[in-house]
């Protein structure tokens, strides 16, 4: 992916199209705003954590974090430690976990909105933290204050005491971090999802220690910095749509090369991807991409894509690259 925004840059081209567009720019669009650039990025230190929420995630079968199955036993092991999963499913993270709050599919942004105003409410935020390293503190007090706690709860189906447990003592534990994923980033109120997930832990001062979490540098070479406030950035010809972290979703992109009129997009550029098969309607890809002018594959793989290419380029196989 770094070798192709490279080599974007130079055929002096604007449009990027990558799957993390469908999946993962709400959260980049969120650390453009939170944390000042959408190139970077928010991990996780769960290996050294005393207390750990996994909320719509399954680590255990889906990784994410290093050693990931030798990290969650041993947390399990540990008396001193915490592992609580929120996930409607009994996931085998939930069961390995000390509390498993089993919520109602869809009403993750109701129970996290609640566990944010019981901080509020009851003063567990990190007030050194936010004075030292935050601004805007008063404005979400303000929203939160109004929150109707109990609710909020009753609309994800949990018991209103073990919320009350958990938050307390994910606030006053010495380190402290939160895990999502996909799970709650390809449901109801996606972004919204990672702006109050992102909140748990700046406002308990969970932030940029050990044990908590923190930026990572791992998408730098991957991400850039497209603000859509900043007119220099341009949009796709079609949809009007601005880029994230230098992406455009793949849903637009048939559109842009049959719609698009003299300014649409005649020449694609495929590295180690099949969208006729993993990007949404089939049909609209196949008919956008036999109208193009040029169409160019690198793939290990004779893929649906690779055979309407004008060119196939055979690309090493992981094992056969020293990188």
């Amino acid at each position: 992916a770094a070798y192709g925004r490279q080599l974007l840059l130079a055929m002096k081209s604007y449009y990027a199209y990558n799957s993390l567009a469908q999946e993962k720019t709400g959260d980049f669009w969120l650390n453009g705003r939170l944390f000042g650039s959408q190139a970077c990025h928010t991990t996780e230190d769960v290996e050294h954590a005393d207390y750990v929420l996994f909320i719509g995630t399954n680590p255990f079968q889906a990784h994410g974090i290093p050693n990931a199955r030798d990290t969650l036993k041993h947390i399990k092991k540990d008396p001193n430690r915490t592992m609580v999963v929120f996930d409607p499913r009994v996931t085998e993270t939930a069961k390995q976990a000390d509390i498993h709050v089993q919520l109602k599919p869809g009403t993750d942004a109701f129970l996290m909105s609640a566990m944010i105003a019981i901080i509020i409410k009851e003063k567990l935020y990190d007030e050194a933290f936010i004075e030292q390293h935050t601004q805007g503190f008063d404005d979400v007090k303000t929203v939160f204050n109004h929150v109707p706690i109990e609710d909020y709860i009753a609309k994800a189906d949990v018991p209103v005491d073990l919320i009350y447990q958990v938050v307390r003592d994910f606030a006053k534990a010495k380190r402290g971090c939160v895990r999502i994923d996909l799970g709650i980033q390809h449901t109801l109120n996606t972004t919204l999802n990672g702006y109050l997930e992102k909140l748990l832990y700046l406002l308990t001062g969970n932030f940029g220690k050990q044990g908590t979490n923190n930026l990572h540098t791992m998408f730098i070479p991957i991400l850039s910095d497209t603000d859509e406030r900043k007119p220099k950035y341009r949009r796709s010809v079609y949809h009007k749509m601005f880029p994230i972290s230098g992406f455009f979703p793949p849903n637009i992109l048939p559109d842009e090369i049959l719609k698009a009129g003299e300014k649409r997009i005649r020449a694609v550029f495929v590295d180690s991807c099949n969208p006729l098969l993993t990007y949404p309607d089939t049909p609209a890809y196949e008919e956008a991409f036999k109208a193009l002018d040029l169409l160019v594959v690198v793939d290990v793989a004779m893929t649906e894509t690779a055979r309407l290419a004008d060119y196939i380029l055979p690309a090493h196989t992981q094992f056969e690259k020293w990188e």
